[in-house]
């Protein structure tokens, strides 16, 4: 049976992060408890496996160095999708912060598993290029550096071996579009209450799915939504739309389709136009 290719799939592997990016899409800007046990998602994992052929992964959470086990995970994953050349461990980590993880990210490399360091203020590029040539200290690369125009113009350097695989990334990420959201008052989050449809339409993140689990899910959003409604005051109707999802098993070996919107959609914003800077980082959980 031929596989399903799918373009780009991110296993969500915790909650743990130690940064508070206004905006985070799956809210992690929050206080949000729990990692996810690779022994419990590995079955449904390699199942996925078998039934799909997807072009890139990115392992993350959360802060997936933060993950105990973040090893498993990565070696699981890419035992998992064998021909896959792009699988990558997205960190906001940078300087110290990240090299305390030197060993395991030295691991992850050697079995063609790269790192990006997203970049959440610009003040940190040159400390997260000292850090990636750390840790990448003895190993022969050649550098890419580009730069992604637009209004928010976003630098992004590669470091490939000398055959061409991806090493490390730095990916300039310090500004977010608007996460579903739309405010906090009287000790209560309210998500957004818009159609469906048009925030779909606007939507930017629709192309990349998400594995909880071992279970994928459409979107970031959707992802946590067992998370949000055990572990933030939402408001009722946000509530109700989130404990309607339920993640796609696939021992179920479904036929994936995510080109339509959902009613969880109404829960995002439709003025994706516009890019909001998010540093200075705080580390600093708000409180709601």
């Amino acid at each position: 049976m031929a596989k399903q290719k799918i373009t780009d799939v991110a296993f969500y592997i915790t909650n743990a992060c130690g940064m508070a990016c206004d905006g985070c899409v799956s809210f992690n800007n929050y206080i949000l408890k729990g990692h996810y046990d690779w022994n419990t998602s590995a079955d449904r994992i390699n199942k996925w496996g078998e039934l799909l052929d997807i072009e890139k992964i990115a392992i993350l959470g959360g802060e997936p160095f933060l993950h105990p086990h973040l090893t498993d995970w990565s070696l699981g994953i890419k035992t998992a999708f064998p021909n896959c050349k792009d699988i990558r461990i997205v960190t906001g980590l940078t300087g110290q912060k990240l090299l305390r993880y030197k060993d395991i990210a030295k691991v992850c490399i050697e079995n063609g598993i790269a790192v990006q360091i997203s970049v959440h203020d610009p003040s940190w590029w040159e400390n997260s290029e000292q850090t990636a040539e750390e840790i990448l200290d003895g190993v022969e690369y050649t550098k890419e550096h580009t730069v992604d125009g637009g209004d928010f113009p976003l630098r992004l350097t590669k470091y490939k071996s000398v055959n061409g695989t991806l090493l490390f990334a730095l990916l300039e990420l310090w500004a977010f579009f608007p996460s579903a959201k739309k405010e906090v008052k009287d000790g209560i989050m309210y998500l957004h209450n818009n159609d469906a449809e048009l925030a779909h339409s606007a939507c930017h993140c629709k192309s990349q799915q998400y594995i909880v689990d071992g279970k994928m899910f459409k979107c970031a959003v959707t992802s946590v939504a067992d998370t949000m409604v055990k572990q933030l005051p939402l408001d009722e109707r946000s509530k109700n739309l989130l404990l309607q999802v339920h993640g796609i098993d696939p021992f179920d070996n479904p036929k994936l389709d995510f080109s339509q919107a959902i009613p969880q959609c109404s829960l995002c914003s439709v003025n994706m136009d516009k890019l909001i800077p998010i540093y200075p980082i705080d580390i600093k959980k708000p409180k709601i």
